[in-house]
């Protein structure tokens, strides 16, 4: 009987041991750079922007100085209020986060959120 106690506790705890590790290996923070994932054309509140529009600028700036600090943002669905979208990427500007959710080589989809200083991104989308 002490046998099998010992060994159950010393099971539980590298079975604890695992699950956390697992946890926060799939929680950590990773560096990606979303600028060269980003096609030549984007559509955003219904029209198209290129390179050449501020939108798109606006976006890859923000990309490109905020590539630290994605995680994985896992099964969940966020409600949209900015997109910008494309063939192999979505962007959604929310008010406390960036989700970007794009396919990757293998054909998979990923998705990842950054919840950091999203102000610049968060104004709405203004018809023209």
């Amino acid at each position: 009987m002490k046998r099998f106690l010992k060994f159950a506790v010393i099971t539980t705890i590298l079975l604890v041991a695992l699950v956390m590790t697992a946890y926060m290996y799939w929680n950590r923070e990773q560096q990606i750079d979303f600028t060269s994932k980003l096609p030549i054309e984007l559509t955003h509140c219904g029209r198209t922007i290129t390179p050449s529009n501020d939108e798109y600028t606006q976006l890859k700036t923000w990309l490109n100085s905020h590539q630290f600090g994605w995680k994985n943002a896992g099964p969940v669905t966020y409600a949209t209020k900015i997109e910008y979208l494309a063939k192999n990427i979505s962007i959604n500007v929310l008010s406390f986060a960036v989700v970007v959710n794009y396919k990757t080589e293998d054909g998979n989809w990923n998705q990842m959120i950054h919840n950091k200083n999203v102000t610049e991104l968060s104004k709405q989308c203004v018809k023209k």
